[in-house]
């Protein structure tokens, strides 16, 4: 299982996922984001019926870069260190950020090799059949 402080990855996205055609969801992905955000942005604009300026557009991809949201504690707050098995909410005086490295990929300074593996066959074996890929570079 691939755990968050509220449960299985997996079992938090695929629900979601499976709505993506309903016309009151819209389905973002983190490393869509990095690669042209401004054509994100404009994507949620089209979704929301929201009529902005091109300026607009370009001052709130502006505030919505990776290191302006790190800068903002409001994106960006202070979290627990949690483990598994261990009370979550409890803090533990670690100071952990929300937001890392905002690096697409960077799961490869973080993974061993067998992890990588393990993640293979869960990702496969969980996204089998869904039509949900994700860019891992």
């Amino acid at each position: 299982m691939l755990s968050v402080p509220y449960g299985d990855w997996f079992e938090h996205v695929l629900p979601f996922w499976e709505l993506r055609d309903e016309p009151n969801v819209l389905f973002l992905k983190y490393e869509d984001l990095k690669k042209d955000l401004k054509k994100s942005v404009a994507q949620i604009r089209t979704f929301l019926e929201k009529p902005i300026t091109e300026d607009q557009l370009d001052d709130i991809c502006k505030g919505s870069t990776f290191q302006k949201m790190k800068e903002n504690p409001k994106a960006n707050p202070d979290l627990f260190d949690w483990t598994p098995g261990k009370d979550w909410k409890k803090p533990t005086g670690k100071h952990i950020q929300f937001l890392r490295k905002g690096q697409v990929g960077d799961w490869k300074n973080l993974f061993t090799v067998a992890q990588s593996e393990r993640f293979d066959e869960i990702y496969n074996d969980k996204l089998k059949g869904t039509g949900l890929t994700f860019q891992f570079e």
